[in-house]
């Protein structure tokens, strides 16, 4: 069987759980997860880490790649060169996920684990959204 692709983050993560002093920390003994699979199993739960596992996806993906994402799973099509923003992307009110910015396209990802966006946070969205049209050349 293939291993999946993913699993290259978990093992990075379970590295400098047993090596903490290779980024200047040191092991805590009152730590509540004791194990690297605790550890593991934990973060799997958590939604930053599928974040950051899809910045690396999105970050080496073709942008016709990433424009077809869009297109089957949203139904939008930029049709051109979309470019990863990274955490440079926000407003004053939100920061997505993820943010690609085009020619005449700006596109954005709320990545969620085990949880669904709010009415509030699609507010913020299209604020950023609006923000960022603002901003464009007419």
């Amino acid at each position: 069987m293939m291993r999946a692709w993913t699993e290259e983050y978990y093992d990075i993560v379970a590295h400098y759980f047993w090596a903490p002093d290779q980024i200047g920390h040191r092991s805590d003994k009152e730590r509540k997860l004791k194990k690297s699979f605790e550890v593991l199993g934990r973060l799997r739960s958590l939604e930053e880490p599928l974040n950051h596992i899809l910045g690396v996806f999105f970050a080496l993906a073709p942008s016709s790649f990433v424009d077809r994402i869009f297109e089957k799973h949203a139904g939008v099509v930029a049709g051109e060169t979309l470019t990863l923003l990274g955490r440079t992307a926000h407003s004053d009110v939100t920061q997505p996920d993820f943010a690609f910015d085009g020619l005449n396209s700006y596109l954005t990802i709320e990545a969620k684990v085990g949880s669904q966006s709010s009415f509030e946070q699609l507010l913020k969205y299209a604020y950023l959204h609006r923000a960022a049209a603002s901003e464009r050349p007419r």
